[in-house]
C-alpha cells in the first residue's frame, strides 16, 4: 500500500498538466522558424545566403499574360506595304520617358523609335562610318534625358543622339590606350567591347594562356573581366571560367559537337545607382557584387538544390542548335555526355531600378534586391537573349523561324 501511494499522481496536478498540454504554446516558446536569409561579414565582404524567397510571405511581382506592346508584326505594315515596320537582328532595346520604344537593328543598321501601338515614330541613322552612321551597331543605351547611345562592335565609336535624331556627341574608342592597360606578360588583350556601362566606361574580356587538354574532356579557358573607365584606366574584376568546350583534332562539328547542351559560362551585368557590377562563374548559385573600381562588396548565394533537366528541354536544346548551325548533325548531339542539371546561373541582368535578375532555367529568373536578398522567381515569356526590364515593362524579342523576321513584345510588370 505504501508503494502504491508513492506512485499515485494527485488528480488536480494531472488535470493541470493535461490542460497545459492542450493549450497553444506562447509565441516565445515556439520553435524558431529557419531564416529566409542569413547575412554575415567576412574580411570586409558581406555574404548573403538566401534559403527561401521573400515572396513566400509577401506579395510577389507578376507579369501580365498578354503583351501590351507588339513591334515588327508584318501585319502592321501590310496595309501600306511598308517594310520599315519590320525588324531583324535586334541588337538593343529600351524605352523613352514618353513611352516610345527604341529598337537598334544591326540588320538594317538603324535606330528606330516606335509608338507603343507599334507604329513607326522615327528612324535614326544609316549605314556608314561617319557621325550618325552605323557600320556594326552592337549596343544601345537609353541614358537620362532620353539620350540614345549607340555603340559599334569591336572598338569603333559611340554616337549619342537626341530623340529628334540629332547627333549630340560622337566619340571614338582609343584602342591603343586599351592595349596599354591590358597587355601584360601572359595575358592577351581584348578583341572587343563586351558591355558598355551607363557612365561611359565599358567592360572587356582578357585572356591568358592555359594548357589545353589533349584528351576529349571539356574544359573552360580563363576569362578576365576588366572595366576600362573614361580615363582609360583598367580596373580588374578577377579571373573567371570561360565557355565550356572541348578541342577536337581535327575539328569536325558534324561528328563531334564541341559544346555541351547546357554548358557553363561566366556572366556579367551592371546597373543601379550607384553603379554596381555583378559577375558569376556560372557553375555555382553565386553572384559577386563589385564596385566600379573592382572592390568586392557582396557575395550573393542561394542554398537550394540544382534544377533537373527534362527530356523536353534536352530535345528543345538540340533542335535549337540544329536550326542555328547548318553544319551540326543530330548524331553528334546525341553522342554528347549526358547532363542531369541546369547550370546554376545561365544569365544576369540589372533592371532599371537596380534589381539583379538571375536566370537559372529557360524563361525562369530569380529577382534579388540590390542588397542581395532573394525576392522570388518569375517566368517571363522569352527564352533566349536577356530581355530589357524597366520599372513596369519587360521588352523582349521573338523570331519567326520561317522568315527570320523578329518581333519585339512588351509585357506589363506589376511590382
Amino acid at each position: 500500500m505504501l508503494q502504491r501511494s508513492r506512485s499515485r499522481i494527485p488528480l488536480a496536478l494531472l488535470l493541470a498538466t493535461t490542460t497545459a498540454a492542450c493549450e497553444p504554446r506562447p509565441p516565445e516558446l515556439e520553435p524558431d522558424t529557419p531564416p529566409a536569409v542569413t547575412i554575415r561579414d567576412s574580411a570586409g565582404v558581406r555574404i548573403v545566403e538566401n534559403h527561401a524567397p521573400e515572396w513566400a510571405t509577401t506579395d510577389s511581382w507578376t507579369i501580365d499574360p498578354e503583351p501590351v506592346i507588339v513591334i515588327g508584326d508584318p501585319g502592321l505594315g501590310a496595309a501600306t506595304e511598308d517594310s520599315v515596320h519590320l525588324i531583324w537582328q535586334v541588337a538593343g532595346l529600351g524605352r523613352l520617358s514618353d513611352g516610345r520604344v527604341a529598337v537598334l537593328s544591326s540588320g538594317s543598321k538603324s535606330l528606330r523609335l516606335f509608338h507603343p501601338s507599334g507604329g513607326l515614330s522615327k528612324s535614326i541613322g544609316r549605314a556608314g562610318e561617319g557621325p550618325g552612321e552605323f557600320n556594326h551597331p552592337a549596343y544601345l543605351q537609353v541614358l537620362p534625358g532620353d539620350t540614345l547611345a549607340v555603340w559599334s562592335d569591336w572598338f569603333g565609336y559611340v554616337s549619342y543622339f537626341d530623340t529628334a535624331g540629332t547627333v549630340v556627341k560622337h566619340r571614338r574608342i582609343d584602342v591603343g590606350r586599351i592595349f596599354e592597360q591590358t597587355r601584360i606578360p601572359g595575358q592577351t588583350p581584348p578583341e572587343r567591347i563586351h558591355m558598355p556601362l551607363a557612365d561611359g566606361s565599358f567592360l572587356v574580356i582578357v585572356h591568358r594562356d592555359v594548357p589545353i587538354p589533349e584528351s576529349d574532356e571539356f574544359f573552360r579557358p580563363d576569362w578576365g573581366f576588366v572595366r576600362i573607365d573614361t580615363a582609360y584606366v583598367a580596373h580588374s574584376l578577377g579571373w573567371w571560367g570561360g565557355i565550356e568546350q572541348r578541342i577536337s583534332r581535327p575539328f569536325d562539328p558534324t561528328t563531334r559537337w564541341p559544346f555541351p547542351l547546357f554548358g557553363v559560362i561566366s556572366h556579367v551585368a551592371a546597373g543601379g545607382d550607384p553603379l554596381t557590377i555583378y559577375v558569376s562563374n556560372g557553375d555555382r548559385d553565386e553572384v559577386h557584387q563589385f564596385s566600379p573600381t573592382g572592390d568586392l562588396q557582396r557575395i550573393i548565394r542561394r542554398t537550394i538544390g540544382p534544377i533537373p533537366i527534362t527530356d523536353e528541354e534536352r530535345e528543345r536544346a538540340k533542335v535549337g542548335i540544329l536550326e542555328l548551325n547548318h553544319w551540326a548533325r543530330r548524331e553528334a548531339l546525341d553522342a554528347l555526355p549526358p547532363q542531369d542539371f541546369h547550370p546554376p546561373v545561365s544569365s544576369l541582368l540589372v533592371d532599371a531600378t537596380g534589381h539583379l535578375w538571375v536566370r537559372h532555367q529557360a524563361g525562369r529568373w530569380s529577382v534579388f534586391h540590390p542588397e542581395g536578398r532573394w525576392l522570388g522567381t518569375l517566368t517571363i515569356p522569352f527564352r533566349g537573349r536577356p530581355p530589357w526590364v524597366g520599372e513596369d515593362l519587360i521588352l523582349g524579342v521573338r523570331t519567326d523561324p520561317a522568315t527570320g523576321v523578329e518581333r519585339v513584345e512588351g509585357y506589363r510588370l506589376n511590382r
